[in-house]
Parts: C-alpha cells; structure tokens; sequence
C-alpha cells in the first residue's frame, strides 16, 4: 500500500492534500487519460461548430460543459466501475500501481456516472443521447452478470467485448454527417435559446 501512496512525488502531493482513501477515489479515475478524452471530446466539438467556428469559441460554454460531462463523469466514472470489477492489482492502463480499492468506489463511480447523465439533459439531444448509450454500455462492459470472463481469459468474448467494440465504433457514428448535422441543429438550438 505504501507504494501505491508514495510512488512518486504527484502521488505523495495528492495523499498530502487529500487525506486517507480520497486521492485514491481520483487516481481510480485515471486522470492521465484526460487528456486524451479531452482531445477526441474537442475533435467533436470542432465537427459540429467547424473550424472558424471553434476559432471564434462558437458555443465554448456549452462545449466546454460537454468536455467535462464527458471526460471526468463519464469516463472517469466507467473507468472507477471497472476497476471495482477487474479489481486490478498491477499496473493498469493510465494507472501505474493502483493503489488498493477505496471501501465507496462503486458507490463513488455510480453517482458519477448517474450525475453525467443528469448534466447531459443540460446539452442538445444528440449529447444526452449519446451519453445515455456509453452510461449501458459501460455497466455492461464491467458489471456482472453481464460483462465477459475474467480479464485475461480469452476462451469467450462475452457481453464485454461486444460493448467495448460498440462503444469504440461510437465516435465514427458522432463523426458521420447525419450526426454531425444533428449535433450542429442542437448546437444552433443553444444558440438560438439563449
């Protein structure tokens, strides 16, 4: 346990400012990954409101609520449920030596998850929609029964990796034109209500 704390200097600040399990809660969201949801969750955004819209910060508040809807609630909370499930011990994608799974995280990922899709209902259909079906298949891909066998043993592919093929074919389907044009209406929506 004390390496998971003390790992390195980020790890021993956090500890710092968060006291007990709290930083632990954090790091089972993999905030490494941010980053990396930040930049394919601002590529949507740039295919819905084009490129000298996305210049001109054309719906930003709206855009930049989405991102975080997106990324922290959304995947931070699917990637906390898996780790409950998976109950990882070595390292992990975007979590190098997980620290020991606080006694809430379940609950934490849950409302997580369940407080996204409540902040999705603030954006346009298109969104709330798509949202909705990665929040299914998230539970579905890490909860049982319904998700695959154990992590490692390849002998069935399950529901699991049913939903993880679906839910990386998702972003090609937002990125279509009939998505596209939708998520531009929804944007304009905004726009146009405000």
């Amino acid at each position: 346990m004390s390496d998971a704390r003390t790992l390195n200097a980020w790890r021993r600040w956090g500890y710092r400012l968060l006291p007990g399990d709290l930083y632990s809660y954090v790091l089972h969201l993999r905030p490494a990954e941010w980053p990396i949801m930040a930049g394919h969750t601002l590529l949507g955004y740039v295919l819905a409101v084009g490129v000298q819209g996305a210049v001109r910060g054309e719906h930003w508040a709206a855009a930049l609520r989405a991102l975080v809807i997106w990324v922290l609630f959304l995947n931070g909370g699917t990637l906390a449920i898996n780790s409950v499930f998976d109950r990882d011990e070595g390292d992990i994608g975007y979590l190098n030596a997980p620290p020991p799974l606080p006694r809430y995280l379940l609950h934490f990922s849950l409302a997580l998850l369940i407080a996204g899709q409540l902040l999705a209902f603030t954006l346009p259909a298109g969104f709330q929609i798509a949202y909705a079906v990665c929040f299914v298949l998230s539970i579905l891909y890490s909860v049982p029964p319904f998700r695959g066998p154990p992590p490692g043993d390849r002998s069935s592919p399950g529901t699991g990796s049913c939903c993880s093929r679906s839910a990386h074919s998702l972003p090609g389907f937002i990125r279509s034109p009939s998505c596209i044009n939708s998520m531009r209406t929804g944007v304009g929506a905004i726009a146009r209500s405000r």
